[in-house]
């Protein structure tokens, strides 16, 4: 297994540079503000090992640096295998009483496969990321400052699915084109002129919006990052397949 060596190790190559950048930051200010250590790693596949625990536990050892420190075992890491559709949060011992099993499947479960599900796997780390470390921040008793709100599957917006959106949307516009008295091709032609922007503006604000623009550059890249320092899990977390 390759060595982890940045608090995002995207050895699947399927995490945009925005999300590589917001995680960067997350990381690094959770261990700035607590001590304690978030990893991200990807790779295709679980084989050879038996499962994603597995292949987690023995990840999160690292070859001896291990994520955290020998005096804590504070450390976290989430290993996403996007072949096999599957996600792993694994928890260092010092950390095991805050992010417990059942937050760490619970986690993976609601907030990031249904992100995964969209093939949006940056956005769903970003998630599964910024929760953990409020989560961390809050029981040390301290915050990380303002972070942009997490972001979540379109479906989990409002609780309502898009489909149905669209076609509430549709229905409408058809209801109201029969309850307008027929009109003339000019009446029809405005209709369909209405549509176009507002249907492309809106797609666009679905697509975009509530995840932060540029204030997330790579500014944060390429500093040292001292989160290997032999820390030990017991195989303790919780993870999904999608």
């Amino acid at each position: 297994m390759p060595p982890l060596t940045q608090p995002v190790n995207d050895f699947a190559g399927v995490i945009d540079a925005s999300s590589k950048a917001r995680l960067d930051d997350v990381i690094r200010r959770l261990q700035a503000a607590t001590g304690d250590v978030i990893v991200v790693a990807t790779r295709e596949a679980i084989a050879p090992f038996a499962d994603e625990r597995e292949l987690a536990v023995k990840w999160y050892e690292n070859g001896g640096r291990g994520i955290g420190g020998k005096e804590k075992d504070s450390g976290v890491l989430f290993v996403l295998l996007p072949n096999d559709r599957a996600v792993w949060i694994e928890v260092g011992y010092g950390l095991e009483g805050t992010i417990t099993d059942g937050v760490a499947g619970n986690l993976s479960r609601q907030v990031m496969a249904p992100l995964f599900r969209e093939g949006r796997y940056g956005e769903g780390l970003v998630a599964g990321v910024t929760t953990v470390a409020e989560r961390i921040a809050k029981e040390r008793g301290t915050t990380l400052g303002d972070l942009p709100p997490a972001p979540r599957a379109r479906e989990a917006q409002g609780g309502i699915p898009l489909w149905v959106i669209v076609v509430a949307l549709l229905l409408f516009l058809w209801l109201s084109s029969r309850n307008s008295g027929g009109g003339g091709p000019g009446r029809r032609g405005r209709a369909g002129s209405m549509w176009g922007p507002a249907w492309s503006g809106w797609g666009t604000g679905m697509t975009t919006g509530g995840f932060g623009g540029g204030s997330f550059g790579g500014g944060s890249f390429g500093g040292g990052f001292g989160g290997f320092g032999g820390g030990m899990s017991g195989g303790g977390g919780g993870g999904a397949r999608w």
